[in-house]
């Protein structure tokens, strides 16, 4: 009976035409500024063939606040990748979905690294989330020197943490389109066949301890030299899971699937975006 009255219908209703976005949806500017970022990721030469590292993002003046007191982020000095064009460039999340709320709007692309980028062992100690960083210095470089970052309709623009994993930063832009302040926020994630899935179970260690590495290093030399060598204990060798860890690079694979499955629902169900709401 609750749900039949005619004045919570009126009141819900008035609430839900308050925090719409239906007036964003419809703005072409925006959507043009969208499309146009998109292509431009998707299509520039700028840096096709260019090795990036941390020489060359402090040669380009790039950093991420914050992240060289982080111990486990200090990029290292042979970390490198080998620039490719992103696998797909795309909108996701409630933007995308048209269920954002007013005023707390963001316009989330999904920049999708290629997965012959990396290799089967980036997966451990960091090394990803190393060259994650690297791809979307590259991603902020192709934009400053294309003119996005220098629009005369951008607030601000930085580096921010996504989820407030500092081992996950994005690049947040702030433009303005006639007294709308809108975020346009860069998010590198990757394929799901760039790693073993099954190496992302909770109970997989993906952080090996130094001491650990030393010690296989140790008996490498000793194996080659032919000495004799006594074994290690079970509690010296037994890796404990790294389950936070694994998630975070998890995290990044589902992205394009979680999106499509919210999709396909709300399509479904169209009143599923009002009861987001």
């Amino acid at each position: 009976a609750l749900m039949q009255s005619n004045l919570l219908n009126l009141q819900v209703e008035e609430m839900l035409n308050e925090v719409r976005c239906n007036t964003l949806y419809a703005k072409k500017k925006l959507q043009s500024l969208v499309n146009q970022i998109i292509g431009l990721l998707q299509t520039s030469s700028e840096l096709n063939g260019t090795i990036l590292s941390s020489a060359w993002a402090q040669k380009q003046n790039l950093s991420v606040d914050g992240l060289e007191n982080h111990d486990k982020m200090i990029m290292d000095e042979v970390t490198t990748i080998d620039y490719r064009l992103p696998s797909t460039v795309e909108c996701v999340g409630s933007f995308a979905l048209e269920t954002a709320i007013y005023p707390f709007v963001n316009i989330d692309l999904n920049v999708t690294m290629p997965s012959d980028m990396f290799d089967e062992r980036d997966i451990l100690n960091h090394k990803y989330f190393h060259k994650r960083l690297l791809y979307l210095y590259g991603l902020k470089h192709i934009l400053t020197k294309n003119g996005i970052l220098t629009d005369e309709r951008i607030l601000s623009h930085e580096f921010g943490i996504l989820k407030g994993d500092i081992r996950k930063p994005i690049l947040i832009m702030q433009f303005d389109l006639k007294g709308y302040r809108i975020p346009i926020r860069i998010i590198p994630t990757i394929l799901p066949n760039t790693f073993k899935l099954v190496q992302l179970r909770l109970s997989k260690n993906n952080v090996r301890p130094k001491a650990w590495l030393e010690n296989i290093e140790q008996s490498k030399k000793n194996k080659k030299k032919g000495v004799v060598f006594k074994q290690s204990s079970e509690s010296d060798i037994v890796l404990f899971g790294t389950p936070h860890y694994n998630m975070a690079i998890l995290e990044d694979v589902v992205v394009k699937s979680q999106f499509n499955f919210m999709k396909q629902s709300v399509s479904n169900c169209p009143v599923a975006r009002e009861a987001i709401l």
